[in-house]
């Protein structure tokens, strides 16, 4: 009899009719996806980016809320750091935290940078407001609540100017390819409708990162958009990665402290993935936050 948890290895799909490469594939054009993307650019690296509908569509665009960071005078990290764990009452991990508040101010400015046009004061400064669990005025918004709508709308932008991002729309991510020891080396795809490749395809590279969101689309209720149907997340489990079962695990999101907790342990970041994909001739990782980077046979994030 088959275990019931038994997975396959891979889909049911023809060979590759096509294949591409890239340095860097990066599946899934929400705001993990785009930055990391950008990030492997400045890295010098080629990219290769794969997203099973339009470029902007996504959970990104839909977030309302601000952004938390220690921005204003006299917040600091440590401070952002204290409110978190109070709000956490003990649910956090300590770790994910402190890379999310440490990290958090430069990740805004970078998005600033890139041309994100958030609230601002009449004085010209950075508009932050507080919100539950802060001692400080620190989030700050775009449009009032479409802040996920403009961090969406400029970081598309970029890449859509980066003559080295080679973007992939209508394409639905099949399986992850390895080779003889079990590294990533790629991914395989079925590109629908309107994409400029047709058919069953193969994107080869030196890294793959996985940001494909969450799969609130299992659910009969949810406010996930349509393409949520947890891909990355199958795709990842096919190849042997480990995902710890979580009741939370619905709404994952970028390993940025706000999916749960513990996924944000394994402290991916675009920058260190840019930088290992760079001095690793074969590389795997994914920001889907229920798997984090736990792969059995590749390196793990740090």
């Amino acid at each position: 009899m088959i275990d019931r948890y038994t997975l396959p290895s891979r889909m049911l799909a023809p060979e590759p009719g096509w294949h591409v490469r890239a340095d860097v594939i990066v599946v899934g054009s929400g705001v993990a996806g785009l930055t990391v993307a950008l990030a492997a650019r400045s890295a010098g690296l080629s990219v290769t980016l794969v997203t099973k509908a339009l470029l902007d569509d996504g959970s990104t665009r839909w977030a309302q809320g601000g952004i938390a960071a220690a921005l204003g005078d006299g917040d600091t990290p440590e401070q952002h750091l204290e409110d978190t764990l109070v709000a956490g009452v003990g649910l956090c991990d300590v770790e994910a935290v402190r890379v999310l508040v440490t990290e958090g101010p430069g990740a805004v400015r970078r998005l600033i940078a890139r041309g994100a046009g958030f609230d601002h004061d009449e004085d010209g400064s950075l508009a932050l407001t507080r919100e539950g669990g802060h001692h400080r005025n620190r989030i700050a918004h775009a449009g009032g609540d479409a802040t996920g709508a403009e961090v969406s709308r400029a970081l598309v932008a970029a890449v859509e100017r980066d003559p080295g991002i080679d973007v992939v729309e209508n394409a639905l991510a099949l399986d992850l390819l390895r080779d003889r020891e079990g590294r990533a080396a790629g991914v395989t795809l079925h590109v629908m409708g309107e994409g400029t490749e047709e058919g069953v395809g193969a994107v080869l590279g030196r890294a793959v990162v996985l940001a494909t969101g969450g799969l609130g689309q299992v659910f009969a209720q949810t406010t996930n958009p349509a393409v949520s149907t947890g891909d990355g997340v199958a795709l990842a489990l096919r190849a042997g990665a480990r995902a710890p079962t979580s009741s939370s695990s619905s709404s994952t999101r970028p390993c940025c402290g706000s999916g749960p907790a513990r996924a944000a342990s394994s402290r991916w970041s675009p920058r260190r993935c840019a930088a290992r994909a760079r001095s690793s001739s074969t590389t795997a990782a994914t920001a889907s936050c229920t798997v984090c980077t736990r792969w059995p046979t590749s390196h793990r994030a740090t």
